[in-house]
Order: structure tokens, then sequence, then C-alpha cells
């Protein structure tokens, strides 16, 4: 079993309040197990080491359980996603998975669990077009470097491709993906994953699309996706948020981020932002903002504590977290998050005259005036502390309000469900009922036709079979 992303052995064993259990592989720091699949000779664990899939492979039995170490099998690129197989042979040694990246299409491998060796069995197909490598956005570059058709990276020499078939196709030198952290409000580090075209330029003048989630301990996944090519060839910069509420960095991370604590899911987003605008990723007023679902309440709550960073936002949500969205408990948790940004604002400045003040009082002494002024600063610093105070306890009632609307907008809409569930059972009874009606009144009416109506004897000892 899985015990608090620790792998565990739990034997039958029961002791008078607990089951006992004994740790087979220390978890280090920074990784999490999000899967596993148990084999005759292998144990394959599916992790996610600082936020990155890894997929490890341990002998069994296993002779030492806490100093147990196994192999990592090598994947075609370090930013990707790694999707377990069926593998319901229990006495094979082969691994299914599926891999997939933003620079390269969805592949399946199988993996030997005893040498490593990958076998690519197959891959989702692409058709390479001129725009891909030669795009409008890039025009103005000299016409010698038009001409010059980066090859299509190959991984050949590495996997093994089975029955003739196509060598793996990867799209690195063609595409740029990369990962950075971004420091937060708080200097917490946020990984941030950055796809563009390898022709482009850190300028300052491009668009960017912002995408985040940041909920449910769900994995923000950089999988491949065709339909981005289109923005990557014209110039964009396609940007992931891994913000906390998710399950990059573990349930640490997600926790970091709901509930009461949910502003750090938004101000990491905000941060990502304005990582992209401080090193010229993109331009101020061609910065764009994309969230489905969960990731809609996160966009929503950003562009309204910092309204002129986008320019243009996309929200994909439910009827519940919409109607959640535009109600009136978000709105005033809004008009509070504003009121907050300021007076926090404002406590930074007078934290910083205070500093001032008092510096300079220990420079030239400390004069009657001087101490006046320096009292009046530091008495309105714990004002605005207190203001601070009062405000954020609105604040998480606020929230609070939120939650509550969320549930009853959620419960109205399963309510709904249910009773047209309901209705539609009964319409399909009340059908079934009158076509059995019908069919033995109609058994009824042939079988009446077909008695010889000479033999009234007969007619009258017949009895018709019991319908079934």
């Amino acid at each position: 079993m899985i015990l608090n992303t620790r792998e565990c052995n739990v034997p039958f064993t029961w002791c008078s309040d607990h089951l006992k259990k004994q740790e087979v592989v220390a978890v280090e720091d920074g990784v999490s197990i999000e899967d596993m699949d148990i084999f005759h000779k292998h144990l394959v664990l599916y992790e996610r080491r600082q936020g990155l899939p890894s997929v490890q492979v341990l002998d069994l039995p296993l002779s030492n359980f806490h100093k147990a170490r196994g192999r990592r099998l090598a994947l075609p690129q370090q930013v990707c996603t790694v999707t377990p197989g069926a593998n319901q042979d229990f006495f094979s040694s082969t691994l299914r998975t599926t891999v997939a990246s933003p620079t390269m299409p969805e592949a399946v491998f199988n993996y030997d669990l005893v040498t490593g060796e990958a076998t690519l069995l197959q891959q989702e197909e692409f058709i390479e077009r001129n725009e891909s490598t030669v795009c409008p956005a890039f025009c103005s570059e000299s016409s010698s470097n038009q001409d010059k058709k980066p090859p299509m990276s190959s991984a050949s020499q590495k996997y093994i491709v089975e029955n003739g078939g196509r060598d793996l196709l990867d799209l690195s030198n063609l595409y740029v993906c990369e990962r950075v952290l971004v420091p937060s409000t708080d200097e917490v580090k946020v990984p941030l994953t950055l796809i563009y075209h390898h022709k482009f330029k850190r300028n300052g003048s491009n668009p960017a699309l912002l995408i985040g989630y940041g909920a449910y301990s769900e994995v923000l996944e950089t999988d491949w996706c065709s339909d981005r090519l289109s923005l990557l060839n014209r110039g964009w910069v396609l940007a992931f948020a891994h913000v906390r509420g998710g399950g990059e960095l573990g349930k640490s991370w997600h926790h970091a981020g709901r509930l009461m604590k949910k502003a750090n899911s938004i101000q990491d987003f905000l941060a990502c932002a304005t990582y992209l605008l401080d090193y010229k990723y993109a331009h101020q007023t061609r910065l764009a903002a994309w969230g489905i679902s969960a990731g809609g309440l996160l966009v929503g709550a950003a562009i309204n504590m910092c309204p002129n960073l986008f320019n243009a936002v996309i929200l994909k949500v439910a009827d519940p977290l919409r109607a959640m969205v535009m109600g009136p408990p978000l709105e005033d948790a809004r008009h509070l998050t504003q009121r907050y940004e300021r007076l926090r604002q404002e406590a930074d400045a007078q934290a910083t005259e205070v500093g001032r003040k008092q510096l300079r009082n220990k420079e030239i002494g400390g004069n009657a005036d001087n101490t006046l002024k320096l009292q009046a600063a530091e008495q309105k610093m714990g004002e605005l502390a207190s203001a601070m105070a009062v405000l954020g306890k609105e604040a998480a009632a606020a929230m609070t309000a939120v939650e509550a609307q969320q549930q009853r907008l959620t419960l109205q809409r399963l309510i709904a469900m249910v009773e047209a569930e309901h209705s539609y059972h009964q319409r399909v009874a009340e059908i079934l009922d009158q076509l059995h009606a019908q069919m033995v009144s109609e058994r009824q009416r042939s079988e009446s036709s077909s008695t010889p109506g000479g033999n009234a004897a007969a007619a009258d000892m017949y009895m018709p079979p019991p319908f079934i």
C-alpha cells in the first residue's frame, strides 16, 4: 500500500488498536509516489521528483526494506507525461507505458525491466509541414536562415524500433521546452514550464498565454497537443504555471494552496505573469491567461487583483463555478482583496517611512521634533496593522461565504440531475407498461382469431399459455 506517499508493506497482523506496517521504500524529500505496478520479480513506482515524472524499478523480493534502491528508467524527455499501460501479466518482465511531451507526440513503449531497454511500439502520427519550420512570425530573419531547415530529432540510437517502423519523432529542434523556478511573493519557488519556437527572440515584444489550474492536488500536465503548434509558429510563448494547490510537488504543495491558503495560488500565478514581462518573454499588452474549471477561479481572482496585468482571459468553467464567479459573495471577496492589497501597499510604505525616520533619528540625535514625528509614524503603522488584521478576518468570512455558495449551487445542480434522472426512468417505465399491455392485447386477439369456428367445445376448453 501507499501511505503518505511512502511504500509500506502491511502484513495481515492486527494489533490491539492499529495495523502493523513496515516501510518498504524510503521516499526522499521532494519525491512523491503517484502510482505503481507489481510484477512477479519487479516493483515499478511512478514517481514525481521535484515536479517531474520518474519511473523507478526495484527487484523483488527486497532483501533490505529500508535500503532498497532501484534504478530509474530512461525517459525520452525530462518534461513529459508518463501514463501506465494495462500491464495485466503478473509474470511478465516487460512494462508497457505511454510517454508524451510538449515537443514529442504520444508514443507507446515497452520497457525491459531487467535491462531497462525501451522498444518503441507506435507513435501518434504527425505530418511535417513547411509552416512548422519557417513561420510567418519569423520571416524577418535572413533567407539563409530560412533555407536551413532544422532536422527533426530522432532517438533511434536509444530506442529499438519494432517491425521496421519509423524512428521516435521528437520536435525538440523546432520547439524549445524549458522549466524555470519563479519566486513568489513569499519567496517560494514556483515551477513554470515555457514552450516557444526555436527562432523565438526574447525581446519583450511577443504574445504569451499563461495557463494555470492549482486545485484538487491535480498536476497541470504539459503533454503533446498539436493544436498549440499554430500559436508557437506565430511567435507565441505558452507558459504553464504549476502553482500551489496542485499536485506537482506532493501533498504539502497541495495543502499550501487550498482553503484559507488559496491566496498563495493566486500570488503564484501573478508572480509567473510578472516573470514573463520582467524577463522579456512577453509584451505588457500581449499577455493572456487561460483557466479551465477550477483554473477559472484562479484566473478570475488574478485579474480582479491585477486588472491591468492581462490583456485577454479565457475562463472555461462549469455553471455552478460560473455563478460563483459572478455572484455577490465573490464580489465581496474581490472588493476585500483589493482593499487589503491597497492597505498592504500603504503599510509597506509606512514601514519604510518608519525605518527611514528611525535611521535619521539615530544619525542626528533624538530631538523633540524628530521624536514626535517618529512616534506619529509608528502609531500610524500600528493602526494599519490593526486594520489589516480586521480586514483579514472579513476576508476569511467572505471566503467562507464563497465556499458555502459553491456547495449550495453544487447541491442544487445534483438535486436537479437526480430529479431529471428519476423523471426519465418514470417515463421509460410508463412506455414499457403501455407496450406490455399492447402486446398482451394483440396476443389475445391473435389467439382468438386462430381458434376453429366449428369446434365450439374445443374453443371453450382452449386455455392460452401464460404470457412470459
